[in-house]
């Protein structure tokens, strides 16, 4: 009996998922012990060098297109980003990226909205978390700005600065969030000192994000409460009648 290896290719990449034991030959086909596996997709035998290869279909998501389109920016940046190269990486069809993106420019918002949308969203559990603080979304976006950058997040933003100036849904996208943030600012207690604190943050986060310099676990700490301390000792103008 000769022993066979299941190959399952994701975003072009083989790996070794499962074997069984080739039992014999019948009617010119090979004849196989199966495996058990938790899938309704068809399976296509092929032989190569005395072994035989078993590989699957599987079903290729927008989100693999997107995680394909980060992968390549990380590897090659904003210029490098094509509808070519992501069908490639992800190991598809230009037609199926096509399909869900028609151009570059859309391909990119599509990978920006998400990344911002995972942002959002993990802020808003951060000011849902900090609702006993004096200023609950100005604390939970500082305590969201409390995690360590990785490659991908540089890459991202540095795709989005580079295609900023001629892509108009990118503006778009990003000055909703600005404004969003702006007027959660401005409707908590002490508008003015939250709005200086959400300053001294952005700055902060941008220095990161942009890759201009690394903050050590240690300086970020002091640097964020830094920041809260800002909100705290600002002295608000009184009030003026118009």
């Amino acid at each position: 009996m000769t022993e066979f290896y299941l190959r399952h290719k994701i975003a072009g990449q083989p790996l070794d998922v499962g074997a069984g034991v080739l039992t014999g030959r019948r009617r010119g086909r090979a004849k196989t012990k199966p495996l058990a596996f938790k899938s309704e997709r068809s399976y296509f035998y092929r032989r190569k060098s005395g072994i035989l290869f078993v590989t699957r279909t599987r079903k290729i998501t927008t989100d693999d297109i997107l995680d394909a389109a980060e992968r390549v920016v990380v590897r090659a940046g904003a210029t490098g980003l094509s509808i070519d190269a992501v069908a490639k990486e992800a190991g598809v069809s230009k037609s199926r990226v096509v399909y869900d993106h028609k151009t570059k420019s859309a391909l990119l918002e599509a990978l920006v909205d998400r990344r911002v949308g995972a942002d959002v969203a993990h802020m808003e559990e951060c000011v849902k978390a900090s609702s006993d603080t004096p200023h609950p979304e100005l604390y939970g976006r500082i305590a969201a700005a409390d995690k360590t950058l990785d490659d991908t997040d540089r890459a991202v933003a540095m795709a989005i600065s580079a295609s900023m100036s001629s892509e108009e849904n990118l503006q778009q996208i990003i000055r909703k969030w600005v404004v969003t943030d702006l007027a959660a600012m401005a409707a908590g207690p002490k508008p003015r000192a939250a709005l200086m604190a959400y300053l001294a943050l952005t700055g902060f986060y941008c220095t990161e994000l942009f890759d201009f310099h690394r903050w050590s676990g240690a300086e970020r700490q002091e640097l964020l409460e830094d920041i809260r301390n800002v909100y705290t000792t600002f002295r608000e103008l009184p009030e003026t009648k118009s």
